[in-house]
């Protein structure tokens, strides 16, 4: 028996199992997290900006910063939900 084939599928399962399969977990929750983003949520953004959304249209949110000030960003730029 040639057992020469065993060494690279046992690389290929290990590279599986400790690099795809955790990177396909968290892009699963990232947008199950987006998805579920609503207005009146208090978001922090990648680059730090914290605000609570006024409204959501399509891939865009409009973020109220301060009274009278507002962002348009994308969706995916928001990093998590503000806790305070």
């Amino acid at each position: 028996m040639n057992y020469s084939y065993i060494f690279p599928l046992l690389i290929l399962a290990v590279c599986y199992f400790l690099i795809i399969r955790p990177q396909q977990k968290a892009e699963k929750a990232r947008q199950k997290f987006h998805s579920g983003l609503q207005p009146g949520m208090q978001i922090v953004t990648t680059s730090g900006i914290c605000g609570r959304i006024e409204e959501i249209n399509g891939p865009f949110v409009s973020l109220l910063i301060d009274k009278g000030v507002r962002l348009q960003i994308v969706k995916t730029s928001i990093q998590g939900l503000v806790t305070a």
